[in-house]
């Protein structure tokens, strides 16, 4: 119950969205709580090195939660070491490949921890202990050997039919973007299901369960490209426009896509590294949401919400000033009122 999406306008810029809706019982109850992109670099870390990147988790809420809780840390303890080591500079201590690998490592490991667990609470031995076919209890070694027992743990160790205890730990995936100086600009998708990590040869990505949807509307505008423009020539306001849009589309057709949106604009271009991130989640992307869906269903006319996002932006306007400008410039504004509160 996740849309998370990253998208590269070129080898400086780029961008992360994601909304905020999780499920929490069998009855799938939502909250809309959910934090689901979240940085993974601390920001002294990126004041001195230009290194900004985050980690989007679709899956588990609480293995996703951990998972960036210990990137996050195994970054910063990378970055300590690497500071005793190079008294100087550190502008490569790590690219966004290393970090993505370092992810990995992370969810390969964890992954194990908890599958342990899991057969600890129920059997009273890990795998390791099952794959050597005995354990010990109390000084005694007990073997392995009930055929119904090894069966069910076997297909509970590989995940065969997509089903059983071990679905939490396994049904989950993630997304490595951001930027620095190296490289630039990359993303990449790690997935514990078929056991992956990888670049994203495109120049966008959209994962969780609004991926469709978000699918659907990037492979339409990036058949409209070129190849030269795919390969990193994407106009920033263009392509805010269009992943915002991605995520109304997942909104309006994906069970468990809703809330308000959390953006995350990546621009490498700029020399104060205290703006190289844009980030919001509050009225301002609502207020985009709000004019990109108006424009999608020809209630507004397109330039009020091109203007609206380069006013939140790339002029750094409030909320009431894009908002009023916004109101100014729409023709019937009657009409977009009562499109956004859901009349037909």
């Amino acid at each position: 119950m996740t849309s998370i999406n990253a998208m590269k306008f070129n080898d400086k810029q780029g961008i992360l969205i994601c909304d905020e809706t999780r499920g929490w019982n069998p009855e799938a109850m939502k909250m809309q709580t959910s934090d689901k992109i979240k940085r993974v670099v601390e920001p002294h870390i990126t004041a001195e090195t230009r290194f900004i990147a985050f980690y989007g988790n679709t899956g588990t809420s609480s293995i996703g939660d951990e998972l960036k809780f210990m990137i996050k840390k195994n970054v910063s303890e990378k970055y300590d070491k690497a500071k005793q080591v190079h008294l100087g500079e550190l502008q490569d201590f790590m690219t966004i490949a290393d970090l993505a690998h370092m992810t990995f490592n992370i969810q390969a490991g964890m992954k194990q921890e908890h599958i342990d667990e899991t057969l600890l609470g129920r059997y009273g031995f890990t795998a390791k202990d099952f794959i050597a076919g005995a354990y010990t209890r109390e000084g005694k070694k007990i073997d392995i050997k009930a055929d119904e027992l090894i069966d069910t743990i076997s297909k509970d160790l590989i995940w065969e039919g997509r089903k059983g205890e071990t679905t939490p730990i396994f049904l989950n995936a993630g997304i490595v973007a951001g930027y620095e100086p190296k490289e630039g600009f990359r993303i990449f998708h790690s997935d514990l299901i078929t056991f992956t990590c990888q670049p994203v040869q495109e120049f966008f990505l959209a994962d969780g369960s609004g991926r469709d949807m978000c699918t659907v509307v990037f492979t339409e505008y990036a058949n409209k490209k070129t190849v030269p423009e795919k390969r990193g020539n994407i106009d920033p306001l263009e392509g805010i426009y269009i992943a915002i849009k991605a995520v109304n589309a997942a909104a309006r057709h994906d069970l468990g896509v809703s809330g308000q949106f959390s953006i995350m604009y990546i621009d490498g271009n700029q020399k104060d590294t205290s703006k190289l991130l844009t980030e919001m989640s509050d009225m301002r992307v609502k207020l985009l949401s709000e004019l990109i869906e108006a424009h999608n269903f020809d209630v507004i006319a397109k330039d009020v919400a091109y203007e609206a996002i380069e006013n939140v932006f790339f002029k750094h306007k409030s909320f009431q000033e894009t908002y009023e400008t916004a109101k100014q410039k729409i023709a019937d504004f009657k009409q977009f009122s009562r499109f956004v509160r859901g009349y037909k």
